[in-house]
């Protein structure tokens, strides 16, 4: 196989396409090499051409020419265009943690992250005690819940409990395989009550941390880091239903991130539900940014200030941004199996059984006895968010779409009438079904041909998604249209 001449070819497809396109993109292009079946080809920039206008194209044009990867990728002030036929490589976390470099690669870090892989299949690792303030964001099945297991996984992996504590605040219960672990400050949490006084705990913390470092430095450097994962942190903060203690709470979380870092304390902030403003916090310190795939752009737009994430092709795709370099990087999210979770900690609690460790300076909570207390009525309130009211919708227009051989926007629209989907909330919910898989491309104006009919062959994220809203082939929810 010549892959100069595929490479080549390539080049001037896409030459062709950018220059065709309703509001061409000039550029010139210069296939570089090929590295297996990646193709990288750079662009030099002339008069017209801009990032921005080549991304927003990229989609299509990774459609059009039948590609199975096609992404941008900056290498210092060089831009490339990464493509290839055929997109299949391993990348699993495993795949990072047992290589024989990692070590090298994080020798000099304190808590090393890997996210994934960039479009050349180079893993990508950073340092929370570098990246110490992060929003995380995506739809349901996207890859944002895997990332976070990634995220702790890896601390697990590479860090002993005398380094660094975590606790996890998990209102939906995705990471319930992480308890009882001597990293651990406590049993991960899933109540709102508990979660309200773990973060006024761990605020008091910093303070006593403040005062440490001023008066006695030494015995502050020797205080492990601090983790907080918070998943689903907009239900979290809005599920209070008094106004004074969510904004109490709210308060709270963004004095942490505004200050935490002093303290060694890294917040990890993640959420399905792109309405931020809801939260009441101050995010604008969080300078690293992830987004999985979004159906809209606004939702991309909320994580990231720029409207990139509906773009997304892949799921596990994602876009990373951060002060350390310029511009958006696209990434393949590393994935993690519930069985390896399961692997990692049995390893870990079993090291930590039969091995001397010094838990002087563990961070602990005791929620039964900590003073932040707050009474169950009426301040904790559990309310229903508009992201759990749709996802739940949309489980069971997953359901009602396997028994069909097509659907289209006007038929969702009129089944779940009762449940006030209107036209343009059909089309965003028959993109979403695209966007998994589960149905096909738009062709002119006929309804789409449904691709999946049984629950088995459903994406593992998707049968996940189903099982948590009580959802199957065999008993969706009783009100389900016919």
């Amino acid at each position: 196989m010549n892959f100069d001449k595929q490479g080549e070819k390539l080049e001037r497809r896409l030459t062709e396409y950018y220059a065709t396109i309703s509001t061409p993109v000039p550029m010139k292009l210069k296939f570089v090499r090929a590295i297996g079946n990646l193709f990288i080809i750079r662009i030099k920039f002339v008069a017209g051409t801009t990032e921005r206008k080549i991304l927003n194209s990229l989609g299509d044009a990774q459609q059009t020419l039948r590609l199975q990867l096609l992404q941008l990728h900056r290498e210092g002030m060089d831009l490339f265009f990464i493509a290839s036929e055929h997109n299949t490589f391993d990348n699993r976390l495993f795949g990072i943690l047992t290589s024989p470099l990692y070590p090298e690669y994080t020798k000099d870090m304190e808590i090393p992250f890997p996210m994934g892989f960039n479009p050349m299949r180079r893993p990508v690792i950073v340092d929370l005690a570098l990246h110490y303030r992060w929003l995380i964001g995506g739809e349901g099945t996207s890859g944002k819940t895997t990332s976070l297991k990634c995220l702790i996984a890896s601390i697990l992996w590479s860090c002993s409990p005398e380094q660094v504590n975590f606790f996890i605040i998990d209102e939906p219960v995705d990471l319930i395989q992480f308890s009882e672990l001597p990293h651990l400050a406590c049993p991960v949490i899933h109540d709102i009550e508990a979660g309200y006084k773990a973060v006024m705990r761990l605020h008091i913390e910093m303070k006593r941390r403040f005062k440490l470092k001023e008066e006695h430095p030494a015995e502050f450097n020797r205080q492990p880091n601090l983790v907080c994962v918070i998943d689903e942190c907009v239900s979290f903060v809005t599920g209070i239903g008094d106004k004074q203690a969510s904004q109490s709470l709210a308060d709270t979380i963004s004095l942490l991130l505004r200050m935490g870092r002093h303290a060694k304390i890294y917040m990890v902030l993640a959420t399905q539900n792109a309405t931020l403003d809801d939260m009441k916090c101050d995010l604008k310190p969080i300078s690293s940014r992830i987004s999985f795939k979004y159906s809209r752009h606004q939702d991309s737009s909320a994580i990231l200030n720029e409207s990139v994430a509906d773009k997304i092709q892949e799921v596990g795709g994602m876009y990373f941004k951060s002060r350390d370099h310029s511009g958006l990087m696209y990434l393949k999210g590393a994935k993690i199996t519930d069985d390896e979770i399961e692997a990692v900690c049995n390893h870990i609690r079993t090291k930590y059984e039969n091995t001397q460790w010094d838990s002087t300076h563990k961070f602990t909570i005791d929620l039964d006895t900590t003073t932040e207390s707050i009474e169950r009525s009426p301040y904790i309130k559990l309310v229903v968010t508009t992201q759990e009211v749709e996802d739940k919708l949309f489980a069971r227009i997953i359901i009602w779409t396997l028994e069909r051989e097509t659907v289209s926007a006007n038929a969702v629209s009129i089944a779940f009438a009762s449940d006030k989907v209107g036209e343009r909330h059909a089309k965003r919910l028959i993109e979403r079904l695209h966007s998994f898989g589960i149905i096909g491309e738009a062709n002119e104006r006929q309804p789409r041909k449904v691709l999946i009919t049984c629950v088995e062959d459903l994406p593992d994220e998707v049968r996940v998604f189903l099982d948590r809203y009580g959802c199957t082939k065999e008993g969706g929810e009783p009100n389900a249209p016919k």
